[in-house]
């Protein structure tokens, strides 16, 4: 690819980085999501000692734990449903 093509990639990529760092830095929702991901990662190196790391259990074990999380996860999705759905009945 010649220089310029690899320029304006450059050039657009820089643009779209800017675009989405004006995005982040408007939108409360993803601000939150990342305090939210720090506090996550300070509980599990408070309660394991370290932080994760890809090595610490094999694809078979970390598919098995997202299974167990996304399961908890659908258990408090359909409790906060039930909920919603009794204060709607009132």
């Amino acid at each position: 690819m010649p220089d310029s093509s690899m320029q304006i990639l450059k050039d657009a990529e820089q643009i779209a980085d800017d675009k989405i760092d004006q995005i982040f830095n408007e939108n409360p929702v993803y601000q939150r999501l990342v305090v939210a991901m720090k506090g996550q990662m300070h509980k599990g190196v408070v309660k394991y000692g370290q932080p994760v790391r890809p090595d610490l259990l094999s694809l078979l074990e970390w598919s098995r734990h997202a299974l167990e999380e996304t399961l908890d996860k659908a258990t408090y999705l359909q409790n906060m449903i039930m909920l919603l759905e009794e204060e709607l009945q009132q």
